[in-house]
């Protein structure tokens, strides 16, 4: 093997470790909002909108409300992993065509997931995007954490002339 492989393995390897370490302490760090990511070349409009939109997406006042009831049984809502509650719950509208996108939030001892769905096969509804707001149920530490879904909201982006453009909890005509 030569020198050169053998120091791009160790390259590869400490990145790993790196990007590793890196993803754990934003994870225990427990940041309850998002840190408003700014491209320093942006106009300060766009950074206003980047802000804006981010908002958006993380207060719970800005989506429509989903009765519990309607996603499934009591069984379904609970479970041992957030993410994984959410993508069970929200798969039905899952694009055909597209993207679908998943943020984690926590904050011990609760728990918010974004599922955003983007290019829907459907008529009126381009995008779709949801809230899930999570509660531990349990004292114990994963992987036998408890966690229930306790709230859940969508937001919805139209398609051009069946309403609005940007996120609302409207419904699209």
């Amino acid at each position: 093997m030569s020198k050169h492989s053998i120091q791009s393995k160790s390259f590869l390897v400490f990145f790993g470790m790196a990007m590793t370490l890196s993803a754990c302490s934003n994870i225990s760090a427990n940041v309850a909002t998002p840190t408003p990511r700014l491209i320093a070349a942006a106009s300060p409009q766009r950074q206003t909108l980047k802000a804006t939109e981010e908002r958006k997406q993380t207060r719970r006042e800005d989506y429509k409300a989903i009765a519990l009831s309607k996603l499934g049984n009591a069984g379904n809502l609970v479970g041992s992993e957030p993410k994984a509650i959410a993508l069970r719950v929200f798969r039905k509208t899952e694009p055909e065509r597209g993207k679908s996108e998943v943020t984690v939030d926590y904050n011990y001892p609760k728990a918010v997931v974004i599922v955003t769905h983007i290019g829907l096969a459907d008529d009126s509804l381009r995008d779709i995007r949801y809230r899930a707001e999570f509660v531990a149920t349990s004292n114990t530490v994963p992987p036998d954490q408890v966690w229930s879904l306790v709230w859940a909201g969508s937001q919805f982006k139209c398609r051009i002339g069946r309403g609005h453009q940007d996120w609302s909890s409207e419904l699209c005509s």
